[in-house]
């Protein structure tokens, strides 16, 4: 049968139209009740002829487009199948090193410390829980919504520079622009010395999808004192068939004063003496450890299958077990890309000068403390954390002797009544 061109004319118009306006087009309808307009950028969408497209939200029905922009409410998104865990902390406590071996995997979305962004922006006007809380939700539900002001602070701080200890925000800034698909060098250059280029009023649109379209989603927290912050976040996850895990993570007191010290003295040559040793610093430090670990016949509901208990010390002498047994507690899966980094850099020859570096000889590291504290100083830590020390399983020196044998080792094993990593 032959078909006329005639009538072959009006389908291929159609069709170039909606090829052309792809973006107007492509909008699914969920179910939902708001009654809004949102505006989204167009550049989400390389193919957009708009700078804006204005979606809008009415009755009973949420639109919402293929670029990432979810617009359903918190209690009817569906499950993405995305692992989300917090490593909570205290500072000086090897954070930083554990945080690298979730940052080093090419799927996820990693955040150092967004919390300092909430603690410090706006002379401290936002360092209370309620911000704490919302920065947490956004971590956990890719929603950042209400938090333009303090994203642009943590991401373009230059002295923080929050952008460029994330692998997955240094990429967004780097290869962020609304016109072209990456930057050119010199560009690229001025964001590593600088700061992101993304202006605020994109910037919850892009961590948005970035976040979502990850494989895993973690955060590094050391400014919380209480982990019962987390209930309301695992327990609105969970309703959406998502698991948020807590990955508690403590080292020995010992050590963490020894680097705290070291950070606030770099100047002062070590071993530190107990003049340096701050009572009400170590009593804080090992109460919280105390406080928010959690043991099997007493972990409440909400934590059960969601925490687990790691310390610095089994980390850092077995880096690939140890990243075995953490992507099996979220479940999922690790990456060449995470090992590679372990190899080259928990095998440094020689100790980094740099406080905050993440490259160092990992098994040297746990008796680093042993050589930077005075056996007084020692003896003053082990008086004041005596049960933490005990319940941790880490072993107590008495004389010069035991603690300048680095052949001694002084980690043993917890209590097994912890809930620990398996």
């Amino acid at each position: 049968m032959r078909v006329h061109k005639r009538k072959l004319l009006p389908l291929v118009l159609t069709l170039a139209i909606i090829v052309y306006y792809k973006p107007l087009f492509s909008l699914r309808l969920t179910f939902g009740t708001s009654n809004k307009t949102i505006q989204q950028p167009g550049w989400l969408d390389p193919t957009s002829r708009n700078d804006v497209i204005n979606t809008t939200v009415s009755g009973d029905f949420i639109l919402s487009n293929e670029n990432g922009m979810e617009l359903t409410p918190t209690n009817e998104r569906k499950p993405s199948g995305r692992a989300t865990a917090f490593i909570f902390s205290q500072m000086r406590s090897g954070s930083s090193f554990v945080g690298e071996i979730f940052n080093q995997h090419p799927e996820s979305f990693y955040l150092f410390e967004p919390l300092w962004a909430a603690q410090f922006y706006d002379n401290g006007t936002h360092n209370v829980p309620k911000w704490y809380l919302k920065l947490l939700e956004g971590v956990a539900d890719c929603q950042f919504e209400g938090l333009e002001d303090i994203l642009e602070y943590f991401i373009s701080t230059k002295h923080f520079g929050g952008f460029r200890k994330s692998t997955s925000l240094r990429k967004l800034c780097e290869n962020y622009d609304p016109k072209r698909e990456f930057l050119s060098v010199r560009d690229k250059d001025l964001v590593n010395s600088e700061k992101c280029p993304i202006p605020k009023q994109a910037m919850v649109p892009v961590l948005n999808k970035a976040c979502a379209m990850s494989k895993l989603n973690v955060a590094k927290i050391i400014r919380i004192k209480d982990i019962n912050i987390f209930q309301q976040i695992v327990a609105n996850s969970s309703l959406v068939g998502r698991e948020v895990k807590i990955i508690h993570l403590v080292r020995d007191p010992r050590a963490v004063i020894a680097s705290r010290i070291r950070v606030s003295n770099l100047h002062e040559p070590a071993p530190f003496t107990d003049e340096f040793v701050e009572e009400k610093d170590v009593d804080v430090l090992c109460k919280q450890m105390e406080q928010n670990v959690q043991t099997q016949d007493g972990v409440p509901d909400w934590l059960l299958g969601h925490y687990a208990l790691i310390r610095y010390e089994d980390v850092a002498m077995a880096p690939a077990a140890m990243t075995e047994k953490l992507y099996g507690f979220l479940g999922t899966e690790s990456d060449d890309a995470v090992f590679d980094w372990l190899a080259e850099n928990t095998n440094a020859t020689e100790p980094s000068k740099n406080v905050f570096s993440r490259k160092r000889n990992s098994r040297d590291t746990v008796d680093a403390w042993r050589r930077k504290l005075s056996l007084s100083a020692v003896l003053k830590i082990q008086d004041i954390c005596r049960d933490a020390l005990e319940m941790f399983g880490y072993r107590t020196v008495q004389g010069e002797a035991e603690l300048t044998n680095l052949s001694l080792s002084l980690v043993g094993d917890m209590d097994k009544n912890l809930v620990q990593i398996s």
